[in-house]
């Protein structure tokens, strides 16, 4: 059927010309900037970086041999069983960014109706919330920096590559098909961390690929290749790429995963995250080792419909080995279908109850359990196969850390000229931002975790 095609009518009248376009102001971004869990991370923040490392004390032991039923008669004191101590010792991680804009656009932004937007001004406010969106992923993870393991053999067609994602709760840690962001860079290695590359038409090797699209109802992710120059490249082949690899953002060094003999802490560029934080496995996370009085409060469900008397049975359990009264619990992160499927719970059982806030008009539902009202806080980056019921306040767990930083070589100017290929400065304006943290937990026990799980 054949079109109207207004655009090309009106230009074909010789005095189109006195009609003009009309500039709409702003600009409206098409991706999600919600960064909620980064945000919550950043209120148990205790100190700025000030140091090489960070260094706490744990007591994982109260020496209760010392204290002993005695005889009436006369007789020897019992024999000392001094407290049990831990001194972890936690690195920073290093996090930075460039910003980039010619000067041929700078020099043409006037009034408002010839731009959208100021172009360095909207650039630093798309790194900034880059940034938080990729803290949030990093936080759920095991600190290997895996966002995604292939569960199936690879697949090539019209030129781009397509992997399907696991999504099973063993994984949980480690892969997550929210965790690929459209036109973020991408590598794969094998579990052992040996690189893998695709092939195209030139039998060259294609190692890095920029997320094309992802489609969460089939659970897979499809990309593009990316060149050294960063242009898009065609892979004909999958190459070496096989099942069971991991997917890396670009910047994470893969490490051998069949057998983690190292600090998790340790094993690459991103921070550790909550899977590793509340281990109960027996892993070493900071210098402890996560087992006994030093590993986190787990509810592995086995594959059990989620239920209310789940979150009694945490809280219960948390409050008992931590102390009742010693912290307040009042969130409980969730895959927005997690919270979804509680939601139509709530209307069968009474125990899930409504929460208000009356300050902000907000209405949600929660669990109440004694004195705290745990609200239930749906996050795009929380696996599915995971709930994360955290302390309120940093005496369980905190973020010791940094604010971004504008690097200033010379003490003053932040902006600097770029230099190309050939040392000639370019007409292109270049900025750079550093920031450092690490979380750590100096109470794993108060940590919760609900795992493994079926929402129907």
């Amino acid at each position: 059927m054949a079109s109207a095609n207004i655009a090309s009518a009106l230009s074909s009248l010789d005095i189109h010309q006195f009609l003009k376009i009309y500039q709409m102001n702003g600009f409206t971004r098409q991706m999600s900037e919600n960064s909620d869990m980064w945000a919550h991370f950043k209120q148990y923040k205790e100190m700025d970086a000030m140091a090489r490392s960070i260094k706490y004390l744990l007591v994982d032991g109260l020496g209760y041999g010392a204290v002993q039923a005695v005889a009436q008669s006369t007789g020897a004191y019992p024999a000392a069983q001094r407290s049990a101590l831990q001194e972890p010792e936690a690195f920073y991680k290093e996090w930075a960014w460039t910003v980039s804009v010619p000067r041929s656009l700078e020099g043409k932004t006037g009034s408002e109706l010839m731009q959208y937007a100021k172009p360095l001004a909207t650039e630093l406010d798309n790194k900034q919330i880059a940034f938080a969106r990729l803290k949030c992923i990093e936080v759920q993870g095991d600190g290997s920096g895996s966002v995604g393991i292939a569960s199936a053999l690879p697949t090539v067609s019209g030129g781009k590559l397509t992997i399907k994602v696991s999504n099973t709760s063993a994984n949980a840690g480690r892969s997550y098909i929210r965790w690929f962001q459209e036109t973020d860079l991408i590598k794969f290695a094998s579990p052992a961390g040996a690189a893998r590359a695709a092939t195209n038409a030139g039998s060259a090797n294609v190692t890095v690929f920029k997320v094309d699209s992802v489609d969460e109802a089939a659970g897979t992710v499809t990309f593009t290749g990316v060149t050294a120059a960063d242009g898009d490249t065609t892979p004909t082949a999958v190459g070496t790429i096989a099942s069971g690899d991991h997917a890396y953002r670009i910047g994470v060094t893969p490490n051998d995963l069949t057998s983690i003999g190292t600090d998790y802490a340790k094993l690459t560029e991103v921070m550790v995250g909550l899977e590793s934080l509340t281990a109960n496995d027996g892993r070493l996370v900071n210098g402890v080792t996560h087992s006994g009085t030093t590993q986190g409060t787990r509810k592995d469900l086995n594959g059990a419909v989620i239920d209310n008397k789940h979150f009694q049975q945490v809280l219960s359990a948390l409050k008992r080995k931590a102390g009742k009264g010693r912290y307040t619990y009042d969130k409980a992160f969730m895959a927005d279908e997690t919270y979804d499927s509680l939601v139509e719970a709530r209307a069968a059982d009474r125990r899930f109850m409504s929460l208000s806030d009356t300050d902000h008009g907000v209405a949600g539902i929660g669990y109440v359990h004694g004195k705290d009202r745990v609200e239930f806080c749906p996050d795009e980056f929380v696996n599915g196969q995971r709930i994360w019921i955290l302390p309120s306040g940093k005496d369980a767990l905190c973020y010791i850390g940094k604010e971004a930083q504008q690097v200033k070589p010379n003490g003053n100017d932040p902006f600097q000229l770029a230099v190309g290929a050939n040392g000639q400065h370019q007409r292109e304006t270049n900025t750079y931002f550093e920031q450092s943290g690490v979380v750590v937990t100096k109470h794993a026990r108060a940590l919760g975790v609900i795992e493994d799980f079926a929402t129907e």
